[in-house]
């Protein structure tokens, strides 16, 4: 125990005191319930930026659940100048098991194109489905397989 000034009366007072017996004004020390709101202010905060983390990448490997329509279209939208305005039509499967369709989509200029599509795909022995080559019109543009 050491005797410190008050702040305010400039008297002796103990360190430990909570308020000076002179003129009644809080120590240092105490922080009382302020002390307590700092605290649950910072755990909130900590809480919300935590809570905003993603838990997991987007990216990676696109799931065997996921038809291969779905598959499809969203590498479709992936090389696309604005994949957000991807209207996709005309989507099926072929006797070969290849995806076909057209997507009307905006290029670099804001005007509406449509353009053709194909996907090819192949199963591995553990049953995981890849795409191997996207062609729009006529354009290998992934895989490198050629566009036949």
């Amino acid at each position: 125990m050491a005797i410190i000034k008050c702040v305010e009366c400039n008297n002796d007072i103990s360190d430990e005191a909570k308020v000076c017996p002179h003129c009644g004004i809080p120590t240092k020390k105490s922080g009382g319930i302020l002390k307590y709101i700092g605290y649950f202010a910072g755990f909130i905060v900590f809480v919300l930026i935590i809570g905003n983390l993603p838990l997991k990448s987007s990216s990676g490997p696109i799931s065997t659940q996921d038809s291969k329509k779905t598959q499809c279209e969203n590498m479709v939208k992936s090389l696309l100048k604005s994949p957000s305005t991807a209207d996709f039509s005309n989507v099926h499967e072929d006797y070969l098991g290849k995806i076909n369709g057209d997507v009307d989509s905006q290029n670099g200029f804001g005007a509406t194109v449509r353009s053709s599509f194909i996907c090819k795909f192949n199963t591995e022995e553990s049953g995981k489905r890849a795409i191997t080559n996207i062609c729009i019109d006529g354009k290998d543009l992934f895989g490198g397989d050629g566009c036949y």
